[in-house]
């Protein structure tokens, strides 16, 4: 689970402008601005043609977008997921939208940086990139204000940048009662992807807590294989965690590895991204899915009523429109389905929170004092360390 030469746009002010004189009755003068007002980047998104003589509304041009995929859309997991959102937005706005490319794989490298300019060279107005990119993408968002770029994971937005994630924590946190309900072995198995990427640690740190609140014998042993996909590598992980006597597997991953290995030993195990359960039919416990449709429809939409802004993150919302739990699987005992819906009734409706102090790290130092709240950044940005219980290999 839980990453050139532009077409000119013509800014709103200079069309209105067009429009009017187009319309006057009678011969006009005007002083031309010394330098033109340049565009912001909703302005020369939604750039459109003036109206006719008659006033009648001329059709807008679509919204170009392009999208930069971290992995392979056939990873059935992050990525496809991804692919999803896209294909919800070209049905939402079937006449409004065009999606000009959508490019998988989009390395860490100067490479990366060329397919993002390739993307504005080619008319792009809108550019979604799954994954956190860092200078990859700020150097070609800084380098043309007037594109909107949207970074999922990333850590700087700015006025033509928006960052946006989930809250990895609660749904995780659920995983972890279920997998300390249903382990015999008081020994959960967690294959990670980059050992101190704090949305990771919120995963595996969550799952333990969830474990612990049920299960006070309950160690999540975590093995970090340093890459969002590797099915070979992920599935030696699993098979090791499983060896070392791991009864039920989870993870943050970007595709089913770690499910299929479980189920060919027997063990429980639990989806993440989209609803994986095909690949674990008897021993599928339970997932998160991420739902990136509905908050992608809303900034296209934002963009295209010329509202959108920048310099700003967002979470995805908890529940169907965002990140939630996934049914069952079918051999769930019905016990555990019930203390762990009525968790998660607590944090959807209640505003339960379970992430407050005191809170001690694997070393059993206190690091989270009693009572203490913690913001969303320090979940975002700080939380590298993890908590007691968590047995780690890097």
């Amino acid at each position: 689970m839980f990453r050139s030469n532009r077409k000119s746009l013509a800014s709103l002010a200079t069309l209105v402008v067009l429009a009017l004189l187009a319309t006057t009755c009678g011969p006009a003068t005007a002083t031309a601005p010394t330098t033109a007002p340049q565009a912001t980047a909703t302005e020369a998104a939604v750039s459109t043609l003036p109206p006719t003589q008659s006033g009648a509304a001329v059709k807008k041009e679509k919204l170009k977008i392009a999208v930069a995929h971290v992995g392979a859309m056939s990873d059935e997991g992050w990525t496809l997921g991804h692919h999803l959102a896209i294909e919800a937005v070209k049905k939402a706005f079937p006449d409004q939208v065009e999606v000009i490319a959508e490019v998988e794989s989009v390395p860490w490298s100067d490479e990366g940086t060329r397919i993002l300019e390739q993307f504005v060279a080619d008319g792009a107005q809108m550019v979604f990139v799954t994954s956190e990119y860092a200078d990859i993408l700020y150097k070609v968002a800084d380098a043309h204000p007037n594109v909107i770029f949207l970074e999922c994971n990333g850590h700087r937005p700015s006025a033509n940048l928006v960052t946006y994630y989930f809250q990895t924590r609660f749904v995780y946190y659920l995983k972890g009662q279920a997998a300390g309900l249903l382990t015999k072995t008081n020994n959960i198995g967690f294959v990670g992807s980059f050992a101190d990427l704090p949305s990771n640690v919120n995963a595996f740190n969550a799952v333990e807590m969830g474990a612990l609140s049920v299960n006070p014998k309950a160690v999540t042993h975590v093995v970090n294989v340093n890459t969002w996909f590797d099915p070979a590598l992920e599935r030696q992980a699993a098979e090791a965690l499983m060896a070392n006597g791991a009864d039920v597997l989870t993870g943050y991953m970007d595709d089913p590895s770690v499910l299929q290995a479980a189920e060919e030993k027997g063990n429980w195990s639990f989806g993440y991204n989209l609803d994986l359960r095909k690949y674990a039919p008897k021993w599928y416990v339970t997932g998160d899915i991420i739902n990136w449709g509905p908050s992608y429809i809303k900034e296209v939409q934002s963009v295209l009523d010329g509202t959108w802004k920048g310099n700003r993150f967002y979470n995805i919302p908890l529940g169907p429109d965002g990140f939630y739990l996934d049914k069952w699987g079918p051999n769930v005992p019905q016990d555990v389905q019930a203390k762990v819906d009525a968790t998660e009734n607590r944090i959807l409706n209640e505003g339960y929170d379970p992430f407050v102090g005191p809170i001690y790290d694997a070393t059993g130092t206190l690091r989270i004092k009693q009572g203490d709240v913690l913001t969303e950044d320090f979940f975002y940005t700080q939380w590298t360390w993890p908590v007691k219980g968590v047995v780690t290999t890097k």
